[in-house]
């Protein structure tokens, strides 16, 4: 038995304009979304590094301190030398009602798109030879 096919059938005519159109459409939006999906995680990573980065710096901050043997009570500040530029810290040691403990506060802050950004560490040092 031959097999007989109409030329004006749905099944030989393949996509209208209109389907087309629309599936065009879903591609658009899909890779609208996509691509300001793939944006928005550069942005979050580019962020999560700088956060680390400072979290680091303020790491070493906080070893340089701990080594120190004097921790006056006052503010300092400063910036990170090559490879760090726009990082910069401060450190105040302030005074706490217990007679022998100081509470060392480290802030780094860093460029991030037309202001700053900052992360701080807080923590307390006992302070020997001290009544």
């Amino acid at each position: 038995m031959a097999r007989t096919t109409d030329p004006g059938s749905r099944r030989d005519r393949g996509f209208t304009f209109l389907e087309l159109l629309i599936a065009v459409a879903i591609l658009g939006t899909a890779f609208t979304v996509l691509l300001s999906a793939h944006a928005t995680a550069i942005r979050q990573e580019g962020r999560a590094r700088s956060l680390m980065r400072a979290t680091l710096l303020a790491r070493q901050v906080l070893t340089e301190t701990e080594i120190a043997h004097e921790l006056p009570v006052g503010t300092q500040e400063g910036e990170f030398g090559d490879g760090f530029e726009g990082f910069a810290w401060k450190r105040r040691v302030e005074d706490t009602e217990f007679p022998r403990l100081r509470q060392v506060t480290i802030q780094v802050t860093w460029p991030a798109g037309s202001g700053a950004a900052s992360t701080e560490l807080v923590y307390y040092v006992v302070v020997e030879g001290e009544p």
